[in-house]
């Protein structure tokens, strides 16, 4: 018998031995029960028919019978919520999602979706339920990006309550709900600009921020760093985990997972830093607190990076000169350097070029030596010394 979960079945045969050796036949399906966990019943029914070929044939006559009682019985009463803390829980838990997505999930979920949909009855929401929806949200100021984030949200919760049976349609619909965004190019900063930037950094915060510009690495790929995996001598360093709310995770995806050759001056840098650090071990974090523990991006970001430009006299756009506009500067700088689209891929560890190609530029086993030079050469030249005072682990 087919097992998706679809009111419509063909049921399955089987054929049985009498005491006698004579064949017979079983049909088994499924009909709606809303006691039942699942909401189906398993059930089973001889077949009169004396040939397997009779048998398909009554069992396809009482299959049309069947499927069309299942369409008409009614569906168990469960509202969105109850939906949302269980089945949908149960999905989540099932694939191998990242926490950082799943913590994205519930993130939308808790502050938008329950809020709007959560009391009501989930076979009763109909496709003007999720225009409202959509509406009053955007109504709130979010961006259409944002907005779209949440309808894949949505789209993808309302697709699993169908393969559970609880609805028969998803009732949200493209062409009626998927908002209309564009990827845009992503702000980037030129090299005498983030040099700018750099200056104007805390000098013990420094080697951490210098390292972000000559590498482009995601801001939790850089607060994973460990020095087990940095290799100064080979001026290699390893992306093996990223830092989400405190904890090592696996990087974003699996073209995240990489080694990036480094400058000779970062190396040095790297290595100063390390001889004035109390947390020097292998599993030791790079950049850290004096406790040893990871540092905290958002004081980074807010009470450091944000200062540092405004002082350099850089206006600041909302959501868009983080930690990312480093790497998307880093694409930039190198694609202009070197005119290697594909070096700049793999520099930022994009699993696809297009994104690389789409969004983050302006005009093998280890990320090109050529990448980070170029970018050495464009931020840090000769002709520019920044000073970088011991690091002692006396950070926030």
């Amino acid at each position: 018998m087919a097992h998706n979960r679809s009111s419509f079945q063909r049921g399955s045969v089987v054929t049985r031995k009498r005491d006698d050796g004579a064949d017979y036949y079983l049909l088994r399906y499924r009909v709606r029960d809303p006691r039942a966990k699942s909401g189906w019943k398993e059930k089973t029914e001889v077949l009169a028919s004396p040939t397997k070929k009779k048998a398909l044939e009554e069992a396809n006559r009482r299959m049309r019978e069947i499927n069309k009682t299942n369409r008409s019985s009614p569906r168990p009463s469960v509202t969105f919520e109850s939906f949302a803390k269980g089945l949908w829980r149960s999905f989540v838990a099932n694939r191998n999602y990242k926490p950082s997505t799943i913590g994205g999930y519930q993130s939308l979920i808790d502050k938008y979706v329950l809020p709007h949909l959560g009391k009501k009855i989930i076979n009763q929401i109909r496709p003007e339920h999720i225009t409202n929806f959509l509406e009053d949200v955007h109504a709130t100021g979010v961006s259409n990006k944002y907005l779209l984030n949440l309808y894949t949200l949505v789209r993808l919760m309302f697709e699993v309550a169908v393969e559970y049976d609880l609805i028969e349609v998803n009732p949200v619909r493209r062409k009626l709900h998927r908002p209309s965004w564009e990827r845009k190019e992503k702000p980037a900063l030129t090299a005498e600009e983030i040099r700018r930037v750099l200056e104007r950094i805390p000098e013990r915060y420094r080697t951490l921020f210098i390292t972000v510009a000559l590498t482009g690495l995601r801001a939790g790929e850089l607060l994973a760093l460990r020095w087990q995996n940095v290799f100064a001598d080979a001026r290699l360093i390893t992306i093996t985990h990223s830092l989400w709310k405190g904890q090592l995770v696996l990087p974003k995806t699996k073209s995240s997972l990489r080694s990036i050759r480094i400058p000779a001056l970062l190396a040095r840098m790297l290595e100063e830093h390390r001889g004035a650090s109390r947390w020097t071990a292998p599993g030791d974090f790079v950049f850290c607190r004096e406790d040893g523990a990871p540092l905290n991006p958002d004081y980074l970001r807010k009470d450091v990076l944000y200062i540092a430009i405004a002082s350099a006299g850089i206006e600041r756009v909302s959501g868009a000169h983080g930690f990312h506009l480093f790497r998307h500067s880093a694409a930039s700088i190198v694609h202009a350097q070197t005119r290697d689209l594909k070096m700049a891929q793999e520099l930022l560890g994009h699993s696809r070029i297009d994104t690389t190609a789409d969004v983050y530029t302006h005009v093998s086993e280890a990320v090109s030596e050529e990448a980070t030079e170029a970018l050495a050469r464009a931020i840090i030249p000769d002709t520019v010394v920044l000073i970088v005072e011991p690091y002692h682990n006396k950070v926030n």
